[in-house]
Order: C-alpha cells, then structure tokens, then sequence
C-alpha cells in the first residue's frame, strides 16, 4: 500500500520491478493495490548476470566519468542512518558503494545500490545516458547562444519600436534575429 501511495504522491507513470526472485509474484500482488490507489504501468525485468558484476558493470562508466550525480542533502541522511546503529550500516547506499566487489555475496545488503542501477539500467535502454558528453555540452552550449541571442533581439526590438522615427529600417535589420 505504502508503495502505491508514493507513486502516486510523485506521480510516477511506471514502476519497473525485477522478477528474478518471485516470478512475477510481487507484480501480482502488487496490481490490485495499485490499481485501487493509483493506476500505472507496472513493467517487469529480468536478469541473467551475476548482481555483483551486473552493478559494476551499469555503475563504473558513469562514475569513472563524473557523471553520477546524488544529492549532497541524500549522502548525509545515508550517513547519519547508517551510523546510527550498527545493523543499518550495510543499509547504507555509501557503504554498498565503497564495499562492493566482483565477489558473489560481498555485500550482506546491496537494496540500495541495486535500485539505483535498475535505474540507470532502464535509462540505458533509451539512450539517455549513453549520450556523448561532449556532444551533450555542445548543444546545450548552442541553445544557451541561440537564448542569448533571442533574449537580446527582443530587447533591440522592443527599443528599436518604441522609437517611431526608424521603424522600418530597425524591422529590416531585425529580420535577422528571427
């Protein structure tokens, strides 16, 4: 129940579940409750490679390349949890994180981490992170200039059409501007 009422307190439009371990029974279980509270997709994935690797595997390209971002406010809550008693140290997403080898079982609990890589996973498999950074920074850095450039060409326009002497010759130096 819990679980239907956050998606529906963030308005989430589907929830992916990994089925290795129930054979779809969760999403089964979780339909009906869902549907009650708030109806979304519910997709189902599977996995064939050892956890472990499998989290390696999805999260050290974007980490090696700085592009794994968390929030600061969510590493100190992480922290704060996982030291305020011993058992909720191997809970923490930090301690997963710095714990983890190829190694079958090197972590008591690896939630956390797991869901983050179903997560990043999930955008893979649409290309949203396999973008190219530098491609990436090159358009956005294009649209910023086109802004700038649309931002200022209202401002010229809005001078230049006030001043009633030259409308016509500010017009057709505007035609440039778009």
């Amino acid at each position: 129940m819990k679980l239907a009422e956050i998606a529906k307190e963030y308005s989430v439009n589907k929830i992916v579940i990994e089925s290795n371990f129930g054979d779809g029974m969760f999403s089964s279980l979780l339909s009906p409750v869902l549907n009650a509270i708030y109806p979304c997709a519910i997709e189902e994935i599977r996995n064939h490679i050892q956890k472990e690797r499998r989290i390696i595997d999805t999260l050290e390209p974007l980490m090696n390349q700085h592009r794994l971002v968390i929030d600061y406010s969510a590493i100190q809550k992480d922290i704060e949890f996982g030291l305020r008693e011993p058992k909720n140290l191997y809970y923490s997403l930090m301690y997963q994180m710095t714990h983890l080898t190829q190694d079958r079982g090197s972590l008591v609990h690896d939630d956390r981490l797991d869901t983050i890589t179903l997560g990043i996973q999930y955008w893979n498999e649409y290309g949203i992170l396999k973008q190219d950074s530098e491609l990436a920074l090159g358009q956005y850095k294009k649209k910023q200039t086109l802004d700038e450039l649309k931002r200022r060409g209202n401002i010229f326009r809005s001078q230049q059409l006030g001043n009633s002497k030259s409308k016509s010759s500010s017009l057709s130096r505007l035609k440039a501007f778009g």
